[in-house]
């Protein structure tokens, strides 16, 4: 085995984008302050984060790359019994910004 391609259709969700500007009430159902957790407090932005958006924010999820590799990645490298990678190199990507992780990403493993 010389070299192994895994990719996924993530993200779903968007990244590669800035932090909206103002606010929106606050649904009645939802503790927003619990809800965020220890991050430094943001104003609640409907449709932006919450329910299935918050994975593309560095505040709340870990992107595409932390949602899907844990599945994609591991049964290649299980099922071919490669062991650890001794290098892991982020090749290229687009979207990067301070608030979400990028749009698209290459990651070599090695």
């Amino acid at each position: 085995m010389t070299e192994l391609h895994v990719w996924s259709n993530r993200p779903v969700w968007p990244q590669g984008i800035d932090r909206p500007k103002g606010s929106d009430p606050v649904p009645d159902h939802l503790n927003w302050d619990l809800w965020q957790g220890p991050v430094k407090h943001r104003p609640y932005k409907s449709g932006v984060y919450h329910t299935f958006k918050w994975r593309g924010w560095l505040d709340y999820g870990t992107g595409a790359l932390g949602d899907m590799a844990c599945h994609t990645v591991n049964m290649p490298f299980r099922a071919l019994k490669l062991g650890y990678p001794t290098v892991v190199e982020a090749e290229d990507h687009s979207g990067m910004n301070k608030e979400t992780y990028p749009l698209n990403s290459r990651i070599r493993f090695e």
